[in-house]
């Protein structure tokens, strides 16, 4: 149900420091788990379920928290699990966009594949659970669902909020680079330049998920979205490597990846519009 929407008495600090909180709470809950479980290998099977509990709590607290602070009916919407996105109507719909656009942009890597016949399904072990389900799924509840609407309400336009949500998105992947020096050895300068490109590529990939769930204003849409980010990882651009079966063929690949860039930027918008004419919209 669409209402009125009505007047706000959430400040643009006050949904600052919430959104900060959530972050903060998201990345602190992978650190209170017990010290024999966080000094595993991240893959280890133990491990990962401690983060799946941990992620789980913090994603309990998101909810509450904005629940406690937001007033949903400012948004033109009635109750809170309209306002977070967690509508049945329409998410198939926005989930199959939201992956739509992610396909698109990775038209090169996907012909790629095709050509390889590299397509091949996950095996639903603890890593893929973290990878495709657990972790797509909590990180846009809190980093999207939760910090979105907050910002809104408070009176930030849509696209301020597009542009700076992410970058709380960005900041709770950088505790990567400790753990990349103390656990995994890496020197130190190796570790800044990882986290400094990943810090990059997850604010970019929250600035398309934050449009995505304002567009659609559905979860589904984000998680979709990062789901298929998730399994294809970053593009190889396997038709550069001299050898390979596709290096002959070098610059019809390029040609995709540059179209799938170039598709993604210019028709993103119109592939998740949006029939609600609520603020989202």
């Amino acid at each position: 149900h669409i209402y009125t929407m009505q007047q706000c008495d959430l400040t643009p600090t006050q949904a600052y420091l919430t959104a900060t909180t959530i972050s903060a709470a998201y990345v602190a809950s992978l650190y209170v788990l017990p010290k024999r479980i966080r000094k595993l290998p991240r893959d280890h099977p133990r491990h990962i379920y401690g983060r799946f509990a941990a992620v789980a709590l913090s994603s309990v607290f998101a909810v509450a928290l904005y629940a406690r602070v937001a007033t949903p009916r400012c948004l033109g919407v009635d109750g809170v699990a309209a306002a977070l996105g967690l509508r049945l109507d329409g998410s198939t719909t926005a989930a199959l966009k939201g992956a739509a656009c992610v396909a698109i942009l990775y038209l090169g890597t996907l012909a790629e594949r095709l050509v390889l016949g590299a397509f091949t399904l996950p095996e639903f072990n603890p890593q893929a659970w973290r990878n495709l389900v657990v972790g797509p799924l909590t990180e846009e509840l809190c980093f999207r669902a939760c910090v979105l609407p907050l910002l809104i309400e408070a009176g930030i336009t849509r696209w301020r909020a597009v542009r700076t949500a992410p970058l709380v998105f960005g900041l709770a992947h950088v505790h990567h680079g400790r753990r990349r020096v103390v656990d995994d050895g890496v020197p130190l300068s190796h570790a800044v330049i990882e986290t400094t490109v990943q810090f990059a590529y997850t604010s970019l990939f929250g600035a398309f998920a934050s449009y995505a769930f304002c567009r659609t204003h559905r979860l589904s849409a984000p998680v979709a979205a990062h789901v298929l980010c998730n399994y294809l990882g970053l593009p190889a651009f396997a038709c550069l490597r001299p050898g390979s079966v596709l290096y002959d063929y070098r610059l019809v690949f390029l040609a995709l990846h540059i179209a799938g860039i170039a598709l993604f930027f210019t028709r993103s918008g119109w592939l998740l519009s949006s029939s609600e004419s609520v603020l989202w919209a």
